[in-house]
């Protein structure tokens, strides 16, 4: 049975690249660019950039927009040149846009997640979706994918949720290449139920949030839920921060090691990584990294606040895009034979970002190290409700009250002086999007006595 279903699949994705053109022309460009030399590289994304500037004035943006002056203008030598957008602005934007394109009947709405606050507008066209399905097969096998090999996941997206039922007839299963289990907060019968398909689908590929995987990995070492070598082809996580540590545990439970996968709604694949451990950044975009305070470019090896050029949007000007996420990006060749732009750092979100009273900048994964050495925690959510004073929610075991008051006493001593509570809970809140969010900030919200 499976290998008619790896057949069929291989078959389809040969039929696709041959006959949608546009399917093909994305992975061909992802493919291409990974091969040419720096400049080459550049000069090829600015040109399409241009492009796409002349495409959206020709659209009429020019005068539909806030954006006009930024679209009157496609002569630019570097993407310095050209203004930032922030969500902010692209929510004020997206209006006009969706008014100038009301007449074009292949754009579809779209949203982002809404992980740390109000969701994103932003619109997409079918074209879009074609190109972007092939640059993302290339992302896909850059992760180790290969078509035919069943994709097995744990993600909490509620618009999956209704398809996350495992495929039990012999007929669906051959239909379906992706198998999802979804859920905001799975618990022992969900992860076993994972487990179990993964089993039954030997040589599989296996993704989804990152605190469900590790979450179903330790589940499943506690529970001595044995997975043969091999089972598991390839593994990946998106969505949210992965370490060490999370490396670890999962290779201990599925016998493969979890690779990174970094992307978004509104721009899907930004980057993977592949067998050498690089963190290749998807051709279709142009990253930057600005100055966290300034925002103008950082130096190479930097850490700052990252920028996404969208070069196959032709319905949004995602352009020069304050994604919400703070990295170091650097040119690399890799030993797996491609070269271009890595992702070598992902150091978190800007909303993860606090102050102290003395104006020291502290980035939430702090917290991280702060509690890995304690293996009762499971996983964990910071709320801050006052300028110093932070609430800390595990799941997990008890923690004693030695671990406890060290916990507190390290954070104290780094955190000027914080305040710490901390807190087992049964379970953490998520985002809309099921996202484990680890830190919020809720000082809108504090006491007088806080």
């Amino acid at each position: 049975m499976w290998w008619l279903k790896k057949h069929i699949l291989r078959g389809k994705y040969r039929w696709r690249s041959i006959a949608d053109r546009d399917f093909a022309w994305g992975m061909n460009w992802c493919n291409t660019n990974w091969q040419l030399p720096q400049e080459a590289m550049a000069d090829r994304q600015l040109q399409k950039l241009r492009e796409l500037i002349i495409a959206f004035r020709q659209a009429g943006q020019c005068q539909a927009t806030a954006y006009a002056e930024f679209i009157r203008n496609a002569q630019f030598d570097t993407l310095a040149q050209l203004p930032l957008l922030t969500k902010t602005e692209l929510r004020q934007l997206f209006p006009a846009l969706r008014d100038s394109f009301s007449k074009r009947d292949d754009l579809r709405i779209n949203s982002t997640g809404g992980s740390t606050g109000e969701p994103v507008f932003y619109l997409r066209s079918r074209r879009l979706d074609r190109c972007g399905a092939g640059a993302s097969h290339a992302m896909l096998r850059l992760l180790g994918w290969r078509p035919g090999m069943a994709r097995l996941s744990l993600w909490g997206s509620e618009r999956d949720i209704g398809r996350a039922e495992r495929k039990t007839g012999w007929l669906e299963r051959l239909r379906a290449d992706s198998i999802l289990i979804g859920g905001f907060a799975p618990g022992e019968r969900e992860y076993r139920q994972f487990v179990d398909a993964v089993r039954d689908h030997r040589g599989c590929a296996v993704y989804g949030f990152t605190s469900l995987l590790v979450a179903c990995a330790r589940t499943a070492l506690d529970r001595h839920w044995e997975i043969a070598p091999g089972t598991v082809s390839t593994a990946w996580v998106g969505a949210e921060k992965l370490t060490d540590e999370h490396r670890e545990l999962f290779f201990e439970a599925f016998h493969t090691r979890l690779r990174d996968h970094y992307g978004s709604r509104e721009c899907s694949s930004i980057a993977a990584e592949c067998a050498a451990g690089t963190r290749h950044v998807n051709p279709r975009y142009m990253v930057e990294v600005a100055d966290y305070d300034t925002r103008r470019p950082a130096g190479p090896g930097q850490e700052g606040v990252l920028l996404v050029t969208d070069l196959f949007n032709d319905a949004t000007p995602l352009i020069r895009y304050e994604i919400g996420d703070l990295g170091v990006v650097d040119w690399c060749d890799c030993p797996c034979g491609r070269q271009g732009l890595q992702l070598t750092a992902l150091t978190g979100r800007i909303a993860e970002m606090f102050n102290l009273p003395s104006g020291k900048r502290v980035s939430s994964l702090y917290f991280n190290h702060l509690l890995k050495q304690y293996p009762a925690v499971h996983q964990f959510q910071v709320l801050q409700l006052g300028d110093t004073l932070f609430e800390i929610h595990y799941t997990g075991d008890d923690l004693t009250a030695t671990d406890s008051t060290q916990v507190g006493r390290i954070a104290a001593r780094f955190l000027e002086g914080a305040r710490i509570r901390i807190a087992r809970v049964s379970q953490l809140d998520r985002s809309p999007s099921g996202k484990l969010v680890q830190y919020r900030d809720l000082r809108a919200n504090r006491s007088p006595s806080d």
